[in-house]
């Protein structure tokens, strides 16, 4: 199309300039436009070359669909494991370095009632915040050998497990649902059986599921002075997915991080984690002076406490995370009157329209039904409702603004009421947090790691490093930060021509630029541990429910998509967790939250495991070190290169090291597989049941090849 355009212009060039002006520009147009085509042509060909070589499992038995105890599939066997000074995982038997690979077990809801597991249904959402249970969340334990048996043959051998304020302390402040963490610990019981190791991942979104997410009981928001009723959605002071009906006003695809801007999210956050420096004085009714802060962060290290000793005897637990993606709140907000979030999206609100609309008044906001797509201007909160309970406005009483006692207007006294100078929300407020959590934790068993999961900054979504705090290798800390694929996510549609870079701001084109890019972004991500703790990507995964694919093409599209990813965990050597494996998702609900569907398995069936299901290394024994790994999906073609510690004071032998190696049966079965090591060295004992290769190594360097 190009050349066509160039030539078709040829004409107007030649009448305008002299031939030998017009040949020269023809010839710069040409070598311009002709590196492209190639460009594109030799991207074409390497995303399209060899797809036929893709081949099934030869025993189909192997992954069976709907009954994984069935699998020949033998689980490998559970073994302590003990953290070194160096943030690196240890078999207590024989010293061998592992490596994880998990999968996430979500349980945002509540089982209990049973209408609720969905946010697609509010009957007695508010009613019943005290009566919740979360037995049998993720599912019950007569289905769980079944799905832990499934993740395990999958090549998963570590679960991050949610566990909820909401799931423990539902009932009231200090209010422990003993049978709820019975079960959970029956569950991490079962794990072990299958060689999971569990990660304990305390799970919020924006707040609570009362502020349009998941995470804290509904209690918190009544302590810091929100009514717990509808009023909090119609306001227009959180979005929640509870209030919409199938059939009528349906909310746009991942509206519910636009939490992070509104209301009753920023506020719950501040108060947390900065209340006692932006709401002094602040008390809670009926708790003896106690602050906010001080009352939400007490029965909040009460709650991890409950959780760390009910599982503090299982030897496949590695640790407690802080809590999932927290955030800064309205802390660092520069100023009141800027919009909250850095893209437009559905109704573009600043800080301080959300703290008119929660006092009661009516605003009229733009609308965005796609990020910067602009739809019309609606007025919020009609029927002024304030959010608040009588008199606790929490920023009203900070002298943040004052109500024109004329004309009823919200006058704005303090714009920059947030503003931080010389400090970062980082240091300032979430280690002190980290050390609270860690102190905790390791009280109850000092075998324990507590990972850091760093905040949200909706303004600045690069990771940042982990401070300084955390580095002392006495502290038994580790790094969980997340990472997606931000365009795919966020747009629901995936292409290999397309991402955005999240560290430059930007858009990235070509597979080889985007692949590049990822690669550099999960770089800088690995570098936030700053190689003295152990890092892991607590979150990453893809949605399945693609808007741009045909039916028969949603399921590989995302596994294009997942496997891009994968590949750049892989350059950088980083392990991670994948989102989800919900076992009830369906076709029409989706993960059952927040129209989410990112589950590896749906209706029975798994989706992904060409992107999943791919060999790496699990563990190394002796003194050996990966040097680089790679899967290609499509020709089913592993590469592995590995450096032995060479003594010279030996003349340069080195010692012997064995690679443990994960080796599907889904793209290498037996019949048609071939390993062919660079050395003669190479010992190779293939145990087929568990899926497993260990390959020992002599010489100082060393690869492999399987296909």
């Amino acid at each position: 199309a190009i050349l066509v355009t160039v030539a078709s212009r040829q004409s107007t060039v030649e009448s305008a300039f002299s031939p030998r002006v017009s040949r020269i520009a023809s010839l710069a147009a040409t070598l311009v436009v002709l590196p492209i085509l190639l460009f594109i042509a030799h991207e074409h060909h390497r995303l399209h070359t060899n797809r036929s070589t893709y081949h099934p499992p030869s025993d189909p038995n192997f992954y069976d669909e709907h009954n994984a105890s069935k699998s020949k599939y033998q689980p490998r066997p559970m073994q302590e494991l003990y953290y070194s000074q160096q943030g690196i995982y240890r078999t207590v038997q024989d010293d061998t370095q592992i490596f994880f690979r998990g999968i996430n077990l979500p349980a945002k809801t509540p089982s209990q009632p049973w209408h609720l597991r969905s946010t697609a249904d509010r009957t007695d959402f508010y009613e019943s915040h005290r009566t919740v249970s979360f037995v049998d969340r993720p599912f019950p334990l007569a289905e769980a050998a079944e799905h832990f048996h499934r993740l395990s043959t999958l090549g998963f051998n570590l679960v991050r497990l949610s566990v909820s304020w909401e799931a423990v302390m539902h009932a009231g402040p200090g209010v422990i649902d003993t049978d709820y963490l019975h079960y959970l610990r029956r569950l991490v019981q079962i794990a072990g059986k299958y060689g999971l190791y569990v990660l304990i991942d305390p799970h919020q979104d924006v707040w609570s599921r009362f502020t349009g997410g998941d995470g804290a009981p509904g209690w918190t928001l009544e302590a810091a002075g929100f009514r717990l009723d509808g009023s909090l959605h119609e306001a227009g002071c959180a979005y929640l997915h509870q209030h919409l009906r199938v059939g009528e006003e349906q909310l746009p695809t991942m509206a519910w991080p636009t939490n992070y801007g509104r209301l009753a999210t920023a506020t719950m956050f501040t108060l947390f984690f900065a209340g006692d420096v932006y709401a002094p004085n602040i008390t809670v009714p009926d708790s003896d002076g106690e602050t906010i802060q001080q009352h939400l962060r007490r029965h909040y290290l009460t709650f991890i406490n409950a959780t760390a000793d009910a599982l503090k005897e299982e030897i496949n637990v590695i640790g407690v995370e802080t809590m999932n993606e927290p955030s800064n709140g309205f802390v660092a907000v520069e100023d009141l009157r800027d919009l909250a979030m850095p893209a437009p999206f559905l109704s573009a609100v600043s800080g301080f329209d959300s703290i008119r609309l929660g006092s009661g008044e009516a605003v009229d906001v733009e609308y965005y039904s796609s990020p910067f797509v602009f739809e019309e201007t609606v007025r919020l909160n009609e029927e002024q409702k304030s959010c608040w309970l009588k008199d606790r406005d929490v920023w009203q009483k900070m002298g943040i603004y004052e109500i024109d006692k004329a004309t009823g207007d919200r006058d704005l006294l303090k714009p920059n009421y947030f503003r931080r100078q010389n400090d970062d929300f980082l240091e300032r407020f979430m280690v002190p947090f980290f050390e609270e959590i860690q102190q905790v934790v390791s009280s109850v068993n000092a075998r324990l790691v507590t990972y850091a999961s760093p905040h949200i900054d909706v303004m600045n979504p690069s990771t940042p490093s982990a401070p300084n705090a955390l580095l002392n290798p006495h502290r038994r800390f580790g790094w969980a930060p997340h990472f997606y694929d931000a365009a795919t996510l966020l747009l629901k549609s995936y292409s290999n021509w397309f991402a955005l870079d999240i560290d430059y701001k930007l858009p990235v084109f070509t597979p080889t630029l985007i692949s590049k890019s990822f690669a550099r972004m999960l770089r800088s991500v690995r570098g936030t541990g700053r190689g003295k703790i152990h890092i892991i990507v607590g979150e990453t995964g893809v949605p399945f429910d693609l808007t741009d694919n045909e039916e028969n093409t949603k399921h590989s599209m995302s596994s294009s998509s997942l496997d891009r990813t994968i590949n750049g965990m892989e350059t950088n050597m980083l392990e991670y967790v994948l989102w989800n494996y919900m076992p009830h998702n369906t076709a029409s609900q989706g993960d059952w939250w927040n129209g989410e569907d990112l589950s590896i398995r749906s209706n029975g069936n798994n989706r992904g495991t060409d992107a999943i299901a791919r060999p790496h290394v699990y563990g190394i024994h002796g003194k050996g070190r990966v040097l680089a790994q790679s899967f290609d999906m499509l020709t089913s073609t592993y590469n592995l290169e590995v450096e032995i510690d060479c003594n010279k004071n030996t003349g340069g032998v080195p010692a012997e090291a064995s690679f443990e190696i994960f080796l599907p049966h889904f793209h290498f079965p037996l019949t048609l597989m071939s390993i062919t090591p660079k050395s003669g060295n190479a010992k190779i004992n293939n145990t087929w049941q568990k899926q497993t290769i260990f390959w020992t190594v002599s010489d100082c360097y060393d690869g492999l090849t399987i296909t």
